[in-house]
């Protein structure tokens, strides 16, 4: 009964019926939790509860307004939270159930931070690192437990950063690359995963940032050059565009340091990178402003050293 009110739900919200869609939810939420009361220790109807709770959400958020839906949406995160606490206790040892639970804080802390709870939202953060520990602690972890601890290390450290504890910032930072490092190692189809590739280059762009807000810019540089390592090996044209504008960011970083020769070393590479595709997609705005971005900092770098014939060359490029 409690399984048909849910699906019922979902062609009743589909039709635009958001009310008795709403209260099929509770009702089946009722009826779950009831027998959660008479079975605590079945992972089954707890696995059940979860996902009624998940519909739930689901639904609030598709039809949420005001305050009293977010208040809502945050009491049935909370309860996912506790029905996939309860399961992954009762199975310690099934990695995905430590998955989920992941999963349902990194939702709970991203209600907290939109409400303006962000002390909050670290603590909730934390324990879902604590969570995604547990999911890769057991011998042979999935791939997916490795990003998703490499999302919640990266979610720490932008949060704390913005919290101004930077020093704990990159301290998330610094352990998420060595999650990655050790997940590539030990799956090697992590290395073509340009989903995990871009969130793990992003990571590292967010850590180079942080490290420059403190006047680290040795360790921004290091940060930044494993954003581009990593990045070498994407495929997407969208992910092409990022690599490129890591490389800009190192390039600029080399400039400050007055590092010319490095730094014409990066921008070079971005026009090796970013010609071809270019050429194929001449009218492509992230493109061409990719390109244009090389051949400005060229012509600032050789502006830098005094070289006058090889500036003009890229500004006239450049303004091309």
């Amino acid at each position: 009964l409690a399984k048909a009110l849910q699906l019922s739900s979902f062609n009743l919200r589909d039709d635009g019926n958001h009310a008795v869609a709403e209260r099929n939810l509770m009702r089946s939420l009722a009826i779950v939790t009831r027998l959660v009361e008479r079975y605590p220790s079945s992972p089954l109807i707890l696995r059940d509860l979860s996902c009624i709770y998940s519909s739930l959400c689901t639904h609030l958020q598709a039809t949420e307004g005001g305050h009293k839906k977010t208040h809502e949406l945050m009491a049935a995160r909370m309860g996912q939270v506790a029905a996939d606490a309860a399961i992954a206790k009762l199975l310690p040892k099934v990695p995905d159930l430590w998955n989920s639970l992941v999963w349902s804080l990194l939702e709970v802390a991203d209600i907290q931070e939109d409400k303006g709870r962000k002390e909050a939202s670290v603590l909730t953060l934390s324990r879902a690192l604590e969570s995604a520990e547990r999911s890769t602690s057991i011998p042979e972890p999935k791939f997916e437990h490795s990003y998703n601890l490499v999302r919640v290390l990266s979610e720490q450290g932008r949060l704390l950063s913005a919290l101004e504890r930077e020093t704990e910032a990159l301290q998330c930072y610094d352990r998420a690359y060595k999650v990655y490092r050790t997940s590539i190692l030990n799956h090697p189809k992590g290395k073509e995963d340009d989903y995990y590739i871009e969130k793990f280059t992003l990571t590292m762009e967010a850590a180079s940032q942080c490290a420059i807000k403190i006047d680290q810019i040795d360790r921004g540089i290091s940060f930044i050059s494993k954003a581009i390592q990593v990045g070498r090996s994407m495929k997407l044209r969208v992910n092409m565009h990022l690599h490129s504008l890591h490389c800009r960011q190192l390039a600029e970083m080399y400039l400050e340091k007055q590092m010319y020769k490095e730094a014409i070393s990066v921008y070079e590479y971005q026009l090796h990178l970013i010609q071809p595709l270019f050429e194929k997609h001449p009218y492509h705005v992230d493109i061409g402003s990719s390109f244009g971005d090389a051949h400005l900092g060229l012509g600032n770098t050789y502006q830098a050293i005094q070289d006058t014939d090889a500036e003009i060359h890229h500004r006239v490029k450049f303004l091309k």
